[in-house]
């Protein structure tokens, strides 16, 4: 007998009415193999949800890795600019300990002119030379350390700076000498007939000057560390100089000759001028000395305040 539509109609109300029914009709055409289809699908579907998310783990790591991997670039090149920067360094201060050489080598030449003047201070020299030969072998062995470097390097400008300072007051001892003993051609600009003042009678003017009350003992004592003190005349009137000698005139020079020109003045009751005298003057010092009338002469050349 053929199935008919009429007898699939009766078949779907059947079916409607009884759904369990639906179950083993689909068994039966289906077989267990396809029924197990849409289970198969859902745990593909779980893989595949798996993988995608073991997937989406491993490309943030990787970017992880290339973020961190760019880190370690830019550290690297960091740490690539911080040598650059350091051997700049390293640079500056050779070229800086190069320069002190040559400041040193300067010195030197400068002391061995003044040894033909002073015998002490050859001897000093050949110290200093000494000293400054173990210096540079120092240094040498110190060059890789950046900062023992600059460690040496403020010792021995430390030490440049003295030996200017002791070069400068054998310089200005030998000064002192030179217009001491040509004060009548240093200072002949400023007064006439110039003559030394005896150390003596400077002492027994200031004793008399101490005793009638004019100045005092410490007053004393200080005009008598004056470099220069002679007396001529200006003017037609006898008149003192009081000069203060120095290689470079500074701000205290010309305020140390202007005091003990007033105490000498003061002490005797003659006319007294303050002087500076060396190869130099700073420019305050300058400004100073015209600020409080002292004269200054210069290598020779005399200037009025």
């Amino acid at each position: 007998m053929a199935f008919t539509v009429q007898d699939l109609k009766d078949l779907l109300e059947l079916l409607e009415r009884h759904p369990e029914w639906k179950g083993v009709l689909r068994a039966s055409l289906l077989g267990e193999e396809l029924l197990r289809l849409p289970e198969l699908v859902r745990e593909i579907a779980a893989e595949v949800r798996a993988l995608a998310e073991a997937q989406r783990r491993t490309e943030q790591r990787v970017e992880e890795l290339a973020e961190a991997q760019r880190r370690t670039e830019q550290r690297v090149e960091e740490l690539a600019e911080a040598q650059r920067r350091t051997e700049q360094r390293v640079e500056e201060l050779a070229e800086a300990q190069r320069r002190t050489e040559q400041r040193v080598e300067e010195l030197a030449e400068a002391q061995r002119r003044t040894e033909q003047r002073v015998e002490e201070l050859a001897e000093a020299q050949r110290r200093t030379e000494q000293r400054v030969e173990e210096l540079a072998e120092a240094q040498r062995r110190t060059e890789q350390q950046v900062g023992e470097l600059a460690a040496a390097q403020r010792r021995t400008e430390g030490r440049l700076d003295r030996l200017e300072r002791r070069v400068g007051d054998l310089v200005g001892s030998e000064l002192e000498r030179r217009y001491r003993e040509r004060a009548h051609a240093f200072f002949q600009r400023i007064l006439k007939g110039i003559r030394p003042v005896p150390p003596t009678s400077l002492q027994q003017l200031l004793d008399e000057a101490v005793k009638a009350g004019r100045i005092t003992e410490e007053e004393l004592q200080d005009v008598l560390l004056a470099d220069v003190i002679v007396v001529g005349r200006r003017d037609g009137e006898e008149t003192y100089l009081l000069v203060e000698v120095s290689g470079e005139v500074r701000v205290y020079d010309v305020k140390r000759a202007a005091r003990r020109a007033e105490l000498l003045q003061r002490a005797t009751g003659t006319p007294t001028l303050a002087a500076v005298a060396g190869e130099r003057v700073d420019p305050e010092a300058d400004v100073e000395a015209r600020a409080r009338s002292v004269w200054r002469v210069l290598d020779g050349v005399t200037f009025p305040p």
